[in-house]
């Protein structure tokens, strides 16, 4: 038997239909080409509105537009055509690549772009930041290469002031600074705590901080990164803090130098800081950590190993064995540091997750075999590094 319609229901559905079709549709993101919609990096930004994406076709981009791009606030994407940033080069000749510094949120987003040949110099601005200069503001940095950028002050390729900012899977090399080669962050509120997450820092210089330096309180998550060929002239070849905090999790630091001392991690440390499942091996000069007025940093499931000033030293002795810590060759897979799989660990290593007690230490994994890489002395190691 067929009911009555229910003509009450039957008004109601019409009544949710007819609302719905006046609703005012969601704006389609536009993807705006560079050089085919806008001539310059800067003309594609300033043309695009919030949740467009300014897209590069793969080619050098220099000169005015394509320096010292400000993303001014918009919640937009620049990134490359086919996010490959060895093919998409911006080179900054002297000048900043881009600007951060009007509130921009993570859903302002730079992806897929090499930046080279920035220059921080003192200006306005202070001489932060050769590539890019961040402050006030928290972006999203992604699948980038930062070679060759260079400032007068802090953060040779990236400078990081009160940010909330997440920067992955990135390259920084060859860049240098007078602090934070690769990055400095600095003056970030207790509520902020900017990321850095699968990078690789290589070869950078710096006199304080060869591939990273966090001060003034700053809180800063470093995790799954690399930090290899870095050199301080002072203290701090891959990480130095000036009163800053790190949280670093599975980290490999390898082969890094210090003219003074801490080749991995130095500094001047307010409580709070800690670092686990990471490795701090094969330091060329310098401990692997140091501190001159240390107030708290703990290390859990670590293995400091084969630095040339010493291993658990610097103040940091009574953490040794401690919480699952290791003094013991991570046995990496190959003994080239230019090689891809270098960082990754043999099956048997004793950092293996398969191995350790607490897991996987360092930023690679095992991804080979087990017959391990000896290096027989400290005079073979050193000649990997020149």
């Amino acid at each position: 038997m067929i009911g009555k319609p229910d003509f009450h229901a039957n008004r109601f559905l019409l009544w949710i239909l007819l609302t719905t079709a006046l609703l005012p549709s969601a704006t389609l993101a536009t993807n705006i080409e560079v050089p085919g919609d806008a001539a310059t990096i800067q003309a594609g930004v300033d043309m695009a509105v919030n949740g467009d994406v300014v897209v590069l076709v793969d080619a050098l981009y220099s000169g005015p537009g394509n320096q010292d791009v400000d993303f001014n606030g918009k919640a937009v994407t620049v990134r490359s055509q086919n996010e490959t940033p060895a093919s998409c080069v911006i080179d900054a000749a002297g000048r900043r690549g881009f600007f951060f510094q009007n509130g921009e949120s993570a859903s302002s987003r730079l992806i897929g772009v090499t930046v080279t040949n920035g220059f921080g110099a003192f200006d306005g601005f202070g001489a932060y930041g050769g590539a890019i200069y961040i402050s006030g503001a928290s972006p999203w940095i992604e699948n980038c290469i930062f070679t060759g950028n260079s400032t007068q002050g802090s953060g040779g390729a990236i400078y990081i002031r009160d940010s909330d900012a997440t920067i992955s899977r990135c390259v920084f090399e060859s860049n240098t600074a007078d602090g934070g080669g690769g990055i400095s962050c600095t003056r970030s509120a207790t509520s902020l705590s900017p990321t850095i997450s699968h990078c690789i820092f290589r070869n950078n210089v710096a006199d304080f901080g060869g591939g990273l330096e966090i001060r003034n309180r700053s809180v800063l998550t470093v995790e799954y990164c690399t930090f290899t060929g870095n050199v301080a002239n002072g203290a701090g070849g891959a990480v130095a803090m000036d009163f800053g905090i790190i949280q670093m999790d599975f980290c490999t630091l390898s082969g890094n130098s210090a003219g003074f001392a801490g080749a991995g991690i130095a500094g001047e440390l307010p409580q709070g800081s800690a670092v686990s499942n990471t490795m701090i091996v094969n330091s060329v000069s310098g401990s692997a950590f140091y501190y001159w007025d240390e107030q708290g940093i703990t290390f859990s499931c670590c293995n400091i190993f084969g630095n040339a000033g010493g291993d658990w030293t610097g103040g940091i002795e009574d953490q040794y064995p401690g919480v699952d810590n290791l003094s013991e060759d991570p046995q990496f897979c190959s003994s080239m540091p230019d090689d891809e799989e270098y960082w990754g660990i043999q099956a048997d290593s004793p950092c293996s997750g398969d191995v350790s007690s607490c897991g996987q230490m360092g930023a690679w994994g095992s991804d080979c075999g087990t017959t391990a890489t000896q290096i027989k002395d400290l005079g073979s190691l050193k000649a990997l590094y020149r």
